[in-house]
C-alpha cells in the first residue's frame, strides 16, 4: 500500500501565509485514490496535522529533511505552501514513478511550464524548472535514503538545483510528469523579506552552489 507525506515548508505567522498553506493542504487532500500524511514545517502551525519545527538559521533543505525525519510514507512530496494540487495528481506522480522506474518527479505548472511542449506523458530530465520543480517534487523513501537526504549548502535559491546534482550522482532518474498538474502560485514569502535576508538567501545562496559544483547560474560574474 503506497503512502504519500506531503511535507511543506511553511510560514503562517500571517493571515495571508494561513491562507496559502490552508489551500494547499486542503486541494492535496482532494486526493481520492492514495493514503496521505501531512507534515507541517513551521515554527506557528498549530492545526490537526504534524507540525515540526523549522532549523535555525532558516535552511530550505534542512526544513525538508526535518519534515523527513518524521515520515512514514513510501514517498515523500516536498512543498512549498503556495502550491494548488489537482485532484489525483499526488497518485499520479506514484503511478508514473512506478511505470518509468524514475526515483523522483514533478507534476505540470500550469503557469511555469506552458512553454514546455514535449509529449504527453513523462518528460525524463534533471532541468531545473524546465523538469525538476524545487517547489514540489516527489521522491520515492528508498531515493532519499540513497541520496542520503537533502544536502543543505543553500539556505534557499540553488536548493533545487543541489538535489538535481544528488540525483545525477546516484543515478536516478527524474520525471517530469506531464498528465496531471500542481499550480505554483510563486514567490509569496519573499516578497516579506528584509534586504540582508533576501541577500543571504538569494545571490549568497546562488554563490555556494556555484563554487561547490564549479557552476555559474544566473551569470554572477
Amino acid at each position: 500500500m503506497y503512502k504519500v507525506s506531503l511535507i511543506i515548508v511553511s510560514k503562517s505567522d500571517t493571515e495571508e501565509g494561513k491562507k496559502l498553506l490552508k489551500n494547499t493542504i486542503n486541494t492535496a487532500l482532494l486526493e481520492p485514490f492514495i493514503d496521505i500524511e501531512v507534515i507541517v514545517v513551521d515554527n506557528h502551525y498549530k492545526g490537526e496535522h504534524i507540525a515540526v519545527k523549522q532549523p535555525t538559521p532558516f535552511n530550505y533543505n534542512a526544513c525538508l529533511n526535518a519534515g523527513a525525519k518524521v515520515a512514514t510514507g513510501t514517498h515523500y512530496f516536498f512543498a512549498n505552501n503556495d502550491l494548488l494540487f489537482k485532484k489525483g495528481s499526488l497518485a499520479e506522480l506514484v503511478r508514473m514513478i512506478d511505470k518509468h522506474r524514475l526515483g523522483s518527479a514533478s507534476a505540470i505548472c500550469p503557469v511555469a511550464h506552458n512553454y514546455i511542449n514535449v509529449p504527453r506523458g513523462c518528460y525524463i530530465s534533471y532541468k531545473v524548472r524546465q523538469a525538476f520543480a524545487g517547489w514540489g517534487f516527489m521522491l520515492t523513501k528508498e531515493a532519499y535514503n540513497t541520496i542520503g537526504g537533502l544536502k543543505e549548502n543553500c539556505p534557499f535559491y540553488c536548493a533545487d538545483n543541489e538535489t538535481v546534482e544528488q540525483l545525477k550522482e546516484h543515478n536516478i532518474k527524474h520525471g517530469l510528469v506531464k498528465t496531471t498538474f500542481i499550480e505554483h502560485i510563486g514567490q509569496q514569502t519573499q516578497k516579506h523579506l528584509d534586504s540582508k535576508t533576501y541577500f543571504e538567501y538569494t545571490i549568497n545562496s546562488v554563490e555556494v552552489f556555484n563554487k561547490l559544483y564549479n557552476q555559474n547560474i544566473f551569470n554572477l560574474n
